[in-house]
């Protein structure tokens, strides 16, 4: 049992809450929050790493998954915390995208890299947002995308269950080019200046 305060907290998406591990710092632990109904979310993330791990994908652009933890929150799913060479919090690809810190070169690569990555490791990225992806530097002029939530699924059921078996390979290659279409989208919005 591990206990998290609010001086633990990282970050909300749309379902859980992210804590800095108080123990090992390097950590983080994606709680589902009390006001959430419980949409199974780290249930389907730790099956689809159970996955990925049976078929030896590299974590090249995913943290590692170290499984579940009881808090005192509830239970809570452990992976690396994506931090800089030198130990700075990882920013959103987005913040880099609008504040034009990188050049379209960078973009092109860094993107053209994730993309290679998710088609060779048959990576489905389903909840293909920018709020997922994190520019993570892994030297002075470097950087690298980080995949750090919406694999495997959004919610339990036939397509989850599906997702993590290769009888549809066919079906996760188009899932995967439609999903990164998205990603490509949203990424025209930023840049375009649109809301929503």
């Amino acid at each position: 049992m591990i206990y998290l305060d609010k001086d633990d907290f990282l970050q909300s998406g749309s379902e859980r809450d992210c804590y800095i591990h108080p123990i090992e710092n390097n950590k983080v632990v994606k709680i589902i929050r009390e006001t959430k109904k419980d949409g199974g979310q780290n249930d389907i993330e730790y099956k689809y790493y159970k996955y990925l791990e049976k078929y030896n994908a590299s974590l090249v652009h995913i943290p590692q998954c170290y499984g579940f933890i009881n808090t005192n929150l509830g239970k809570g799913l452990v992976f690396d915390k994506i931090v800089n060479f030198d130990n700075t919090q990882s920013q959103q690809f987005k913040y880099y995208i609008k504040d034009k810190l990188l050049t379209n070169s960078q973009e092109n690569e860094l993107l053209e890299e994730l993309k290679q990555y998710l088609e060779k490791n048959k990576i489905l990225f389903v909840d293909a947002s920018l709020r997922n992806v994190l520019c993570q530097k892994i030297s002075e002029d470097n950087y690298k995308l980080m995949i750090i939530d919406g694999l495997g699924g959004r919610r339990p059921g036939l397509k989850s269950t599906l997702y993590i078996q290769r009888v549809l390979l066919p079906y996760h290659i188009y899932k995967i080019k439609k999903q990164w279409k998205m990603l490509l989208f949203q990424i025209y919005k930023v840049k375009k200046g649109i809301k929503k």
